[in-house]
């Protein structure tokens, strides 16, 4: 089976990855959804 997504950084869901979210900005972070871009992010990578 299919294995589950760690949690979302943008809308806390569990069926798809942080940069794949629908409510994620045209710009800013593709890793936690802030205001930043993802090079200068201090939260650990969450690509799956």
């Amino acid at each position: 089976s299919q294995q589950p997504f760690k949690q979302c950084r943008i809308c806390g869901r569990q069926n798809h990855r942080t940069i794949d979210c629908f409510h994620k900005q045209a710009t800013g972070c593709f890793n936690c959804g802030q205001d930043h871009t993802v090079r200068d992010c201090t939260m650990p990578p969450s690509f799956q």
